[in-house]
């Protein structure tokens, strides 16, 4: 599945099961997916940054918010960590974050 597809499965997922079932302020999804971009409709030129929200292979986290709100109260500059993870990725560049990508599916027989 692509990444607009495993989008369009968050939203299902949104909306049929969490907030059909009234846990829209207790649960959030995180999507990670290969071709994962932070951009809504991928324009622009690639950005190593969009490797903070990619996995080998598609994959939707179900994350307590209790649990979220108790790990950003308990590490001081929590809301600084997308951005210092994006301009990590930014100073490795494209060619290196690709490689790592790639390598944590090599020699285990599964393909992206």
């Amino acid at each position: 599945a692509g990444w607009q597809d495993l989008v369009r499965l968050s939203w299902r997922l949104q909306s049929e099961s969490i907030l059909a079932n009234g846990y829209a302020e207790s649960i959030q999804l995180v999507l990670f997916h290969p071709q994962a971009s932070h951009s809504a409709y991928a324009e622009g030129p690639p950005d190593a940054a969009d490797f903070s929200i990619r996995a080998p292979h598609p994959t939707v986290q179900l994350l307590r918010e209790v649990d979220v709100l108790q790990a950003v109260k308990s590490y001081p500059g929590a809301d600084l960590i997308p951005s210092r993870n994006k301009t990590r990725l930014r100073s490795l560049g494209l060619d290196v974050c690709a490689e790592k990508l790639a390598a944590c599916t090599r020699g285990t027989g599964l393909r992206r």
